[in-house]
């Protein structure tokens, strides 16, 4: 498997072009847009954009720790399940749960949540080859 690098997903034609682009899953906390590749090659970066909405969270503190765990939890994927992020092209994440206090929310929590968007996302791919 090559190693494979999460980049910022930067600039609203981005994020359009993933969410016009995309297919959609559902999680309690979290929504995840993925664009897979065309291609059918595997890509070496994968674009990522986090968003958590004001609504959700507040404080700035609060967004951006749900963001930095959210990016962390990326990054951990990547290392240890490359095969989660295989085809994925760009993705969008959105947060859409509200916890109590910024030292409440905890990375083990985030990259569960994360971990099985992406599961979802793969199943999804590789039932759509069949």
């Amino acid at each position: 498997m090559p190693d494979y690098k999460i980049r910022p997903l930067k600039g609203k034609a981005a994020f359009d072009s993933v969410f016009k682009g995309g297919k959609r899953f559902k999680n309690d906390s979290m929504h995840a847009v993925v664009r897979f590749d065309k291609e059918q090659q595997l890509p070496a970066v994968v674009l990522c954009g986090i968003v958590v909405r004001k609504k959700i969270a507040k404080t700035a503190v609060l967004r951006n720790r749900i963001k930095r765990l959210a990016r962390e939890s990326l990054f951990a994927v990547a290392k240890t399940q490359p095969e989660l992020i295989a085809h994925i092209e760009s993705m969008v994440v959105l947060w859409n749960t509200t916890p109590e206090h910024p030292r409440k929310i905890e990375l083990e929590d985030v990259q569960a949540v994360v971990t099985d968007a992406l599961h979802k996302a793969q199943e999804f791919y590789h039932n759509r080859l069949r």
